[in-house]
């Protein structure tokens, strides 16, 4: 018979903390939950009250992973892209950039 158990054996458990990635900022430990399990990028500012950050959670249960996603806040409206979305959505405007800078030098 042992004279002491450890913390886990009389059931005190510490509650587990996900996984941070290498680009969160979040300050993990001052929320309960779910809430803890938001990891967040330094937001990038694209335009005047336009950012975009990279966002995901990490179930540290489980080991559930939700994105990472990239989300492009607004002044009134905030939208969450998949990655492949979000290299699309670049892909496009960069297409609309050069298209009218074509056009801006033709004439």
């Amino acid at each position: 018979m042992r004279d002491a158990q450890s913390a886990e054996e009389l059931g005190h458990h510490e509650p587990p903390q996900s996984a941070c990635v290498e680009w969160c900022i979040s300050d993990h430990g001052n929320s309960i939950g779910e809430e803890d399990w938001v990891h967040e990028s330094e937001p990038l500012r694209v335009a005047a009250g336009v950012t975009a950050r990279l966002c995901m959670s990490i179930d540290p249960v489980v080991g559930a992973q939700d994105g990472p996603y990239v989300v492009i806040d607004a002044a009134i409206d905030a939208r969450e892209y998949t990655l492949p979305e979000a290299e699309a959505l670049a892909t496009s405007v960069m297409a609309l950039a050069r298209r009218g800078d074509c056009a801006s030098t033709s004439g």
